[in-house]
């Protein structure tokens, strides 16, 4: 039964290694490489990037509320009386310009400008006229009547100011839909900058893991070796008697061992280059060409967390978002307490006939007043008030509940790096230990000084300190990483 084991083993061990053999790795990548093709290539970002330029439109729209505003507007009507009555002909001409502009901070100005003009054409009509005639009787005749041509027209030039004044101060949140708007791209533009840098940070530690299962390849690859080297000797000796068949078997049953933590090790790197190729976007079989770094210096513990309070994306949004709550605070009251406006206008008015001129007229008019509006029953403004004022309570206790998450996280972080650097320092030394035993192991075993069990009991050693110094450097790598982003 157990040579039947050992010879399915063998069968799925061969097609295994054959299958990893057949693999070809059409894209070789540095961590660089990989993050700028994730950069290009992932569809959140290309995402999130569309999303800003939405947002940066937003801005361009309400923008657009203050370019000048220019109306032009005319009208001509021809009219002509029965010719049985009248030959009257009436043209009448309205032209009007105007030109309005949105003054930021609560202001708007307009100028308008209008002239108009009536033209009645020369005409007879018949009138009935009465007379005295004999004996005092009354007789009515047939007359003819001329009106002269005459023309009437008006012209009027009109200037408007008006101003809002706000209660939370004269100027107050009077720019408040493009502040708004500018609040919400930057708000949008940190999520990028942030998204770019959560998606560098997974990108490493897949770099990172597949770079690790590739060590962890050439590790078993390595233990594999030596295994088939002690079972060849092995059988070279059994066959001329000098140990038993047991040890063979034994040492057939490591060979065997050793390929399936080779052949898991490769399933592992399949998965892990997997995800990598969907962060990256792509089908192409991927190889890392990783350096392992663990000498990086780290920056004092106080100036990370200064660094990260200025300039991480998290808490800048949280800080963009703060003051756009405390915006529309701002807004939310002016529109719940009283409404006051200024308004000054200047209207030049002018207008003649060319039968009388005398009757021409000039005159220019100045207006200024006040509006005052109080609302009777303010439900909704003082509702949509006391909201505004709970988001902008809310938004400060998230800025500091995340300015102390982060604080927190750092401070873990650097401890976990700290002491990372020391276990990889500690299992480096003894790596070179486990090795150089092992060699003198393999040596003593030839000579037939120490038993088999002995040289398996080391290289079980050597095996687990390859494993734990491989874990150490991929535990760092990935604290290094997510500090990074913290600080980034």
């Amino acid at each position: 039964m157990k040579l039947k084991i050992i010879h399915i083993c063998i069968i799925i061990a061969c097609a295994i290694s054959t299958l990893w053999a057949s693999v070809s790795f059409s894209l070789e990548l540095t961590l660089p490489e990989a993050v700028k093709l994730a950069l290009e290539n992932n569809p959140e970002i290309r995402l999130n990037r569309l999303e800003l330029e939405i947002k940066q439109s937003e801005i361009n729209k309400k923008l657009a509320e203050y370019i000048p505003a220019l109306n032009l507007d005319s009208s001509y009507t021809y009219w002509e009386d029965d010719p049985d009555v009248s030959e009257l002909e009436t043209k009448n001409q309205h032209y009007q310009a105007g030109i309005s502009q949105k003054v930021p901070l609560g202001g708007l100005l307009s100028l308008s400008v209008n002239y108009g003009r009536s033209d009645y054409s020369p005409f007879y009509t018949e009138v009935t006229n009465y007379r005295l005639g004999p004996g005092f009787s009354i007789e009515s005749f047939p007359d003819t009547m001329g009106v002269a041509s005459r023309d009437d027209h008006y012209t009027g030039i009109n200037l408007f100011y008006s101003h809002h004044l706000l209660k939370d101060g004269i100027v107050g949140p009077a720019f408040a839909p493009v502040k708004e708007s500018r609040f919400n791209r930057d708000i949008q533009k940190d999520f990028f900058i942030q998204s770019r840098i959560n998606l560098i940070q997974r990108v490493e530690i897949t770099f990172f893991e597949t770079a690790l299962r590739q060590k962890e390849i050439k590790v078993y690859q390595e233990i594999l070796d030596i295994n088939k080297q002690l079972l060849k000797n092995l059988k070279s000796k059994q066959r001329l008697g000098m140990i038993p068949e047991i040890d063979v078997m034994s040492a057939q049953i490591k060979v065997y061992e050793a390929k399936e933590k080779l052949f898991s090790s490769q399933a592992s790197f399949q998965t892990s280059t997997q995800d990598l190729k969907i962060l990256l976007n792509t089908k192409e079989q991927i190889k890392v060409i990783s350096g392992f770094k663990t000498n990086e210096p780290l920056r004092q513990l106080d100036d990370l967390i200064i660094f990260a309070m200025n300039k991480n994306k998290d808490l800048t949004q949280l800080k963009a978002n703060l003051k756009k709550e405390k915006l529309l605070l701002a807004v939310a009251k002016n529109q719940y307490l009283p409404q006051v406006d200024l308004y000054v206008s200047i209207n030049k008015k002018g207008q003649g006939s060319s039968i009388d001129k005398a009757k021409n007229l000039e005159e220019t008019e100045y207006n200024a007043g006040i509006i005052f509006i109080y609302p009777l029953y303010p439900l909704d403004p003082k509702e949509n008030y006391l909201q505004a004022k709970l988001k902008f309570r809310q938004a400060k206790v998230q800025l500091r509940q995340a300015e102390l998450s982060i604080t927190n996280q750092i401070t873990t972080l650097y401890r976990q790096i700290q002491l990372a650097e020391k276990k990889i320092k500690v299992q480096t030394r003894q790596i070179k230990i486990l090795k150089e035993r092992m060699e003198i192991s393999l040596k003593a075993f030839k000579e037939r000084l120490i038993d088999l069990k002995i040289v398996y009991d080391i290289q079980d050693d050597l095996i687990s300190g390859e494993q734990k110094y491989l874990y150490y450097l991929f535990e760092y790598q990935s604290l290094n990483s997510s500090l990074t982003a913290l600080t980034r």
